[in-house]
């Protein structure tokens, strides 16, 4: 087996984040048939934010995003936090998170998690936000990290998540 790097992706490293783009691809075509049709998927905020992946071998095979808000109006998918009462900023946003299917079930996701926490931490975010797919085992994996079950994001249709689309969103307070 391989060994794992976790690595902060270089900015200038536009090779890699488009790797990225097509390792959500293949990730999460079972969950939506438009993005099935991509062969990358990157957006606005993939330009902006602080990435870390995982690299077996030249293989990678797990990525996460963080980045940095004064509200969250500014963040990734700000109709997901229209129902969130106002939070410390400034506000970490994590998102984005993917493991390839062959890898899942080593504890990447929590280091993932860990590395953009340390990131927020040192970037003087005084909370996190994250809103993922509501399963349970994924949540209880959130809260063992401190995060807390904040609420489901309104039903909203969307071609990326399909017509019904609600998540559960998280927060953790960053301040020590």
């Amino acid at each position: 087996m391989d060994e794992l790097h976790l690595v902060e992706l270089p900015a200038s490293e536009q090779s890699l984040l488009l790797e990225v783009g097509a390792l959500r691809v293949r990730a999460w075509a079972a969950r939506s048939p438009e993005i099935a049709r991509k062969s990358v998927w990157l957006d606005e905020f993939d330009g902006v934010g602080r990435h870390f992946v995982v690299i077996a071998g030249r293989k990678l095979i797990a990525a996460a995003r963080v980045s940095f808000h004064a509200s969250l109006a500014s963040a990734p998918d700000p109709q997901d936090f229209v129902d969130l009462a106002p939070l410390p900023s400034p506000i970490a946003s994590f998102n984005r998170l993917v493991i390839d299917p062959d890898y899942q079930g080593r504890g990447l996701s929590v280091r993932l998690v860990e590395a953009r926490r340390l990131a927020a931490e040192q970037a003087g975010c005084r909370c996190a936000v994250i809103s993922i797919w509501p399963e349970e085992r994924r949540m209880q994996r959130m809260e063992r990290l401190g995060f807390v079950r904040v609420g489901l994001t309104r039903v909203y249709s969307s071609m990326t998540y399909g017509p019904a689309a609600r998540f559960m969103v998280m927060t953790r307070s960053l301040i020590r």
